[in-house]
């Protein structure tokens, strides 16, 4: 089930915490994760219900099953016992979060998937790809990002 967004208080110069109205929901890890990831569904399993219960790290490379369904990003690990054993996993699906980026992104930029799993590039014309999200931080490798809610 997914969190609330309502705004309950309004805090300045708070943490990232505070009156951000992100939204999380749980999914299984399909694979090992790290904190921080963009991931997507795992369009490569058998049931379709399961195709929406499952995460990868997304990436361009594997367009068919997770390139082009960015859900959010990682707020847990998965280690590979961890992933094997079906561990649920936290996901922040519309709001700030702090996440993997490739290179340095300027604040404001949009955010398009890349070919490293769980990362993401700022977005160029023309790119195919659509906005998972906005650079807020302006970092590089992590940084914190507004993510744009797919569904």
């Amino acid at each position: 089930m997914a969190t609330s967004n309502i705004l309950q208080t309004l805090e300045t110069g708070s943490g990232l915490g505070a009156s951000n109205r992100s939204q999380y929901e749980t999914f299984i890890a399909g694979g090992v994760l790290a904190v921080g990831q963009w991931v997507s569904f795992d369009m490569s399993k058998t049931a379709d219900g399961d195709k929406l219960l499952y995460v990868l790290a997304a990436n361009t490379t594997t367009l068919a099953t997770k390139g082009q369904m960015v859900v959010g990003v990682t707020l847990e690990a998965a280690t590979a016992a961890e992933f094997a054993a079906g561990k649920r996993v936290k996901v922040c699906i519309s709001g700030i979060a702090e996440a993997n980026c490739i290179a340095a992104v300027t604040p404001g930029l949009g955010l398009i998937i890349s070919g490293v799993d769980g990362q993401a590039i700022a977005a160029t014309p023309g790119a195919l790809t659509p906005i998972i999200g906005y650079s807020i931080g302006g970092g590089t490798g992590v940084d914190t990002c507004y993510v744009v809610k797919q569904f």
